[in-house]
This record gives structure tokens, sequence and C-alpha cells, in this order.
């Protein structure tokens, strides 16, 4: 045509792209795979950290990945950190070597905080940037599900005398927002509740004000019945949650109460789950999979999902998630 050439893949300002295989214009115009490939126009999961046992208990700030990995001394954890997208080696740095049994990490712009939910029975803190590791909150009754907020630290008392209970991050006292239950797990905050469960084979998914003390006010049910829930996430409308290994559901009941949902339903195991604005990701033995939060069809995103497959997490651009020995990254 006169000289000039034509384009017969696809137009990405003034360049000419495959998207089946360009990894920064990946399926569509502008869309990266951040450090993964492409592959007939969808991206796939790349290594952020190689060298991991046992990966845990992903938590994601603005910069960084941070994680709980076994130390290969019986039950004892590293609470470990990198980069978002990994460092060149693939390494990671040890930020404290003092957990056990990590069931979640959370943090704030300054320190992160997790349970010990084994024999030290604990709430530790240790500064982002490095620095010693300090109890928080001792010989407490199976600290599990951290959650904080500006003014105190929450978790689930995973005991037979547990509940939620809170503990302002400067100093005070803890403090029980709800009566006493048989090994509640999951916690979840937002501005004005936690939500929780009670424990057990008939559980229900229940909030109490984040002012509570002792059952006062009670706390409100919302889904009852629930088979040993065991992985909670919240967002500005719902409550969703994973069910045990027996009976593995992904549900969801609105705060305000109303129907409980079945988003997925599963014959074998579902490990860990998180959410965005449009779907909730979860992890079977082997898979990760997504389901829109509104309802719909469940879709494989990738496999090779490691151990339990206790270790998701997801922000705007990507979905971490625990490989066999490494910690994977997938773009949206």
């Amino acid at each position: 045509m006169n000289g000039s050439c034509q384009c017969t893949n696809t137009l990405c300002g003034s360049a000419c792209i495959d998207t089946a295989s360009n990894a920064s214009n990946c399926g569509a115009c502008g869309h990266s795979c951040l450090g993964g490939t492409c592959q007939a126009g969808a991206c796939k999961p790349f290594t952020v950290v190689a060298g991991q046992s046992s990966v845990n208990a992903i938590y994601l700030d603005n910069t960084s990945i941070y994680w709980a990995a076994e130390l290969g001394q019986g039950p004892v954890d590293a609470i470990r950190r990198a980069p978002l997208l990994g460092n060149a080696d693939k390494s990671a740095q040890d930020l404290s070597a003092i957990a056990d049994n990590v069931y979640r990490i959370t943090g704030n712009s300054t320190a992160l905080y997790w349970g010990n939910w084994g024999s030290t029975q604990s709430v530790l803190t240790v500064p982002k940037a490095g620095g010693m590791t300090t109890v928080f909150a001792a010989n407490d009754d199976g600290p599990s599900n951290v959650s904080l907020n500006a003014s105190n630290v929450f978790w689930a008392q995973g005991s037979s005398n547990g509940g939620v209970v809170r503990k302002p991050l400067t100093a005070g006292a803890i403090v029980k927002l709800t009566p006493t239950y048989d090994t509640p797990e999951t916690l979840a905050i937002d501005g004005s509740n936690a939500y929780f469960d009670t424990g057990g084979a008939a559980a229900s998914i229940m909030k109490v004000p984040l002012t509570a003390t002792a059952g006062n006010p009670a706390p409100v049910g919302l889904a009852f019945d629930q088979d040993y829930p065991k992985k909670m996430a919240i967002d500005a409308n719902n409550v969703y949650w994973l069910t045990s290994d027996t009976k593995p559901f992904l549900r969801k009941v609105p705060i305000a109460g109303g129907t409980t949902t079945t988003l997925y339903s599963s014959a074998a195991y579902l490990g860990d789950l998180a959410i965005d604005g449009n779907y909730a990701y979860f992890t079977t033995g082997t898979s990760l999979m997504r389901v829109p939060l509104a309802g719909g069809a469940a879709v494989t995103l990738a496999t090779g999902v490691g151990g339990s497959g206790w270790g998701l997490a997801v922000n705007d651009t990507a979905i971490y998630f625990a490989g066999s020995s490494t910690i994977l990254a997938l773009a949206k």
C-alpha cells in the first residue's frame, strides 16, 4: 500500500503487537504480566520467592510481601519479607524466627502482628524495617486470625475458652468482646464490627460491635449450621467464608443479615480465601481458582498450588499464592 506496512496483529499505539504472546500487552494493549510470560493471550504465574517450606499467611502492603514459612525445626516458623515482584535472586529477608503455627499476618505502616497458635500461645509483633520481635499479648488462648485498626489489635481465641478479644495498640488490657465459644477460628473486621464463627461442626457466623465488652451488646447471628468455618473475608456488603475439609463450601451472607448463598462447592478441599471488588479467589489442594462475588461459574487460574494452600493474597494488580516451595504471582 504505497510503501506502508499493514499490521496483521493488534495496533498498540504505534506498535504492531501480537497480544497472544507479548508479556507487556497480553490479551489487550497495556495488560502487563508483571514478570510472567504470556501464552494464548493469558498471563502465566511467575516465581516471586524460591526455597520456601510450608508457606502460610501471606500478607501484602504497597511495596512488600510477607509470609510465614517453616524453618525445618518442627513447628517453628520464620516471618519473611520480599519485594512484591521479588528480588533478582528470588531470595527473602527474615524478620522474625519466633513464630509457631501462624494463621494470619497483618500490619500497619510500621509493624507486623501475628498470633502463635502453637506452643507459645502469644500475639507477637516485629517492625517492618526489621528489629526485635516482641510479645504483644502473652499466654493467650490459641490466638489466630489477628486483625487491627488504628486503635486496637483483635484476634480470635481458638480454644475451648475462646472468643474474640481486643487489646490497644499502645497500652492496656485484653478485653473480650464476645461470650465464650468453643474454638472459634475465623475473624474479619470493618469500621464497626468484628465478624467471626462460633466454632465446631454446627457453627454460626456472627457479628459484634468492635466496642463490645463480654457480649454486651450481644453478637448477632448471620448464618447458621456451618461446618468448621476456617477462612473469612469481608467487603462492604457481605461476609465470605470457607467451610471444613469434609464439607468444603465457599459461602457468603449479607453483613446486614439475609440469605446465605453458596458460591462454590467442592468434593475435595478448599485451602485459603481472598477477595477483591469482583471476585473471590480460593485455593484447592492443587489449583488457584476464582468465582464472581455475585455468583457464577468458577474458573481455574493456575495449578501447582503447594502444601495446604494456606497462602493467598491479592492486590490491585496480582494474585499471590503458595507453590510447592515457592511463592508465585499471577497478574490479574
